[in-house]
């Protein structure tokens, strides 16, 4: 079975009982996670619960599924979406293609897919990927977007990474909507809600380079710009407006500096959760550690070259996607 085939199986199977997971041994961190989300089916609670008894490394596991699933739920509640992850697991061996989607990274990684379900994939890669990074898994007729759970180091370089899936996107499935009225069915693909984008930045020909490059993108996007950090708050805390999907925030700003306007935005409730991407021309690790440790989605250099240029380009297109979905 191909991972779409999984994949799309399981987006039609919400709402119907699944197997009981087999496993011998101590259990998977994504049975331990089920069952830290009281979703584990009632033949693998009993199990995992008289093995958390008797082994000690895997309550130290369950302790830290509980504590990542506590936080991912945390993090679907504030974005007002539900957890309707499964935990069925299904063999699968095919070739994906991983992008580090955050923190951004612009080379992705070619990977071998060792089983899917409907909560997530593990996936075998050539390197690690951090614990909590939020990954595009590109598979057959499916793109996957996610969230890291573990990356544990097995022999010869390889490294075997759990994915909790948090959005399923099957491009080449029509979508199907039916008219209450008249009963009739209409197939298309679902038009793409434009994502509301502030560039808070006091540089015209920056602010226009950025324009070009979501020209180049094709980015279904709207561009508001703010040029200096009392105008970004001004708009940012004003209740009136809606809160846009991503910004882009200079460090740089006449009246007040972009790290001040940052700390504004995590200071206050109604802006807290907003996506914050710093584009910068400052490469110093002080204000990559500064703006990292304030929330951050992504730390962009501005370019000082063609090929920067290419890269810069590459990693808004990765940002833009990761907020789309």
């Amino acid at each position: 079975m191909k991972a779409w085939q999984v994949l799309a199986i399981a987006q039609r199977a919400q709402t119907s009982r699944s197997p009981g997971t087999h496993w011998t041994g101590h259990p998977d961190q994504e049975d331990l996670e089920a069952f830290a989300l009281d979703k584990a089916l009632p033949e693998d609670r009993l199990r995992i619960e008289q093995h958390l008894e008797q082994c000690e490394m895997c309550r130290s596991g369950y302790e830290e599924a509980h504590a990542f699933a506590t936080r991912l739920q945390d993090v679907l509640r504030r974005q007002g979406r539900e957890d309707q992850r499964r935990a069925v697991r299904y063999r699968v061996r095919e070739s994906a293609i991983v992008t580090l989607c955050h923190p951004v990274e612009s080379e992705p990684v070619i990977g071998e897919i060792m089983d899917v379900s409907a909560s997530g994939m593990r996936i075998r890669l050539p390197r690690p990927i951090y614990r909590s990074s939020q990954v595009q898994v590109q598979v057959e007729k499916a793109v996957v977007f996610g969230t890291i759970r573990y990356s544990r180091s097995i022999a010869d370089q390889k490294y075997d990474v759990g994915i909790a899936t948090d959005q399923v996107v099957m491009p080449d499935e029509p979508r199907r909507e039916q008219d209450g009225a008249t009963g009739k069915r209409y197939i298309g693909k679902p038009a793409l809600k434009p994502v509301e984008v502030l560039l808070i930045e006091d540089n015209p020909g920056d602010a226009r380079l950025v324009e070009l490059m979501f020209e180049e993108l094709k980015a279904t996007c709207r561009l508001t710009i703010a040029s200096d950090g009392v105008q970004a708050l001004a708009r940012l805390l004003n209740p009136a407006q809606p809160k846009p999907n991503l910004v882009l925030l200079d460090l740089n700003l006449p009246r007040l500096s972009g790290l001040e306007v940052l700390k504004r935005i995590r200071q206050d409730r109604s802006t807290e959760s907003v996506a914050v991407a710093v584009l910068s021309s400052s490469s110093a690790p002080a204000d990559l550690q500064r703006t990292t440790a304030l929330g951050i989605r992504a730390y962009l250099v501005k370019p000082t070259s063609i090929s920067d240029c290419t890269e810069l380009r590459t990693k808004l297109g990765a940002l833009l996607t990761e907020t789309i979905h």
